[in-house]
């Protein structure tokens, strides 16, 4: 069956939602339907399940057929091809302009893509319009392995934490009343294809909740995963970063301080960094790896906190800030001796960062 090259482009999704996590997972299925007229191609993975359906005529065809091959060298031939060319996809072989591929064929049970193309065709439960989206991939970074492996969509904010060190949160113009939480790997998929919004679908099918959107001619439909993320705007967990006293303070400035001391406050244990303040400066010192120290002109301090001194990542306290807009951060810091976190905020309160607080350990 021929194909021009255009009409093969979606196959760039699955490769960047393939992964190796199982046997399938890196393998496109590609079911040629006589009876049908339909050519669907799918993808079954970890996080994600795909289906792209073409309508052609296949009258030519003896009959219906189905391969099954690596995802990521289908696309590499294709991809390489020149704009308009034809390939041929038969159950022996990949064509084109006189060449010919025999790519290394597998074995898979895919009745699966049956249900979910029913799922597909379901009444919806719910319709939601996420907005914003360019800002998702800002937040990416923030995010952890495993249970912490998401993008939360918690008030109006996209969501991201390890848990460990930081978390982050940027304002969005989204009114969602239940928490969302997306793989990661939709942030690069924003980003490839320049998304400000998408619907995601809500159906229920066989007593089961699905969510799953539309891009580029396919179904990208979600597994069920368990998340951890918190919910960082909740009173009792608010409390430990939104102090009320704070230190305010140019960004490019700080930026610029913590760039340097990071030559020799790579090599310290979390790369800590010690920050204290004088009557007109935060004080940044790395005393691990020799003795350095950094002062930088504060714009405003809250007198309760003249005399606290903590201990950050300098790496994750540069990286909040490159992920800040604005030429002025406020960071909020407690003067109690057993606070746990400090907060970030930009200077239009459109985006918060919360680092923890490592010990005071000077040795």
């Amino acid at each position: 069956m021929k194909f021009v090259r255009e009409e093969l482009d979606f196959l760039k999704l699955y490769v960047m939602l393939s992964d190796t996590r199982s046997f399938l997972n890196d393998k496109i299925h590609i079911n040629f339907i006589k009876e049908k007229d339909s050519i669907i191609f799918s993808q079954l993975s970890y996080k994600f399940n795909l289906i792209t359906v073409l309508q052609k005529k296949l009258s030519t065809l003896k009959e219906s057929f189905n391969i099954l091959v690596e995802t990521n060298q289908l696309f590499s031939l294709v991809s390489l091809l020149p704009k308009n060319s034809e390939i041929n996809i038969s159950k022996e072989e990949i064509s084109f302009e006189g060449s010919k591929y025999q790519l290394p064929k597998y074995e898979g049970d895919y009745s699966v893509v049956d249900k979910f193309l029913l799922l597909t065709s379901s009444p919806k439960v719910e319709e939601i319009k996420i907005v914003d989206l360019e800002k998702m991939p800002l937040i990416k970074n923030y995010a952890g392995i495993d249970e912490l492996d998401t993008i939360g969509i918690i008030e109006n904010y996209f969501v991201a934490s390890n848990k460990t060190d930081v978390a982050g949160a940027i304002k969005t113009s989204n009114t969602i009343d239940d928490m969302i939480f997306l793989p990661t790997e939709i942030a690069s998929i924003i980003t490839s294809y320049s998304l400000k919004s998408i619907i995601l679908n809500k159906v229920e099918f066989n007593e089961t909740i699905y969510n799953y959107f539309i891009i580029n001619q396919t179904y990208v439909i979600i597994n069920n995963m368990e998340y951890a993320l918190a919910n960082i705007f909740k009173d009792n967990v608010r409390v430990l970063y939104d102090h009320p006293t704070f230190v305010k303070i140019n960004k490019n400035n700080l930026l610029q301080a913590l760039t340097r001391i990071l030559v020799v406050a790579k090599n310290n244990i979390y790369n800590r960094i010690f920050i204290s303040f004088d009557t007109n400066n935060m004080i940044i010192e790395s005393i691990d790896t020799g003795y350095s120290v950094e002062k930088v002109p504060f714009i405003k301090l809250s007198n309760e906190i003249q005399n606290v001194k903590i201990t950050v990542s300098a790496s994750n306290v540069k990286t909040i800030l490159q992920s800040l807009q604005g030429n002025e951060v406020t960071i909020k810091i407690s003067h109690e001796q057993d606070s746990t976190a400090i907060s970030f905020v930009d200077e239009n309160n459109n985006s918060l960062f919360v680092h923890t607080l490592y010990e005071n350990i000077e040795e």
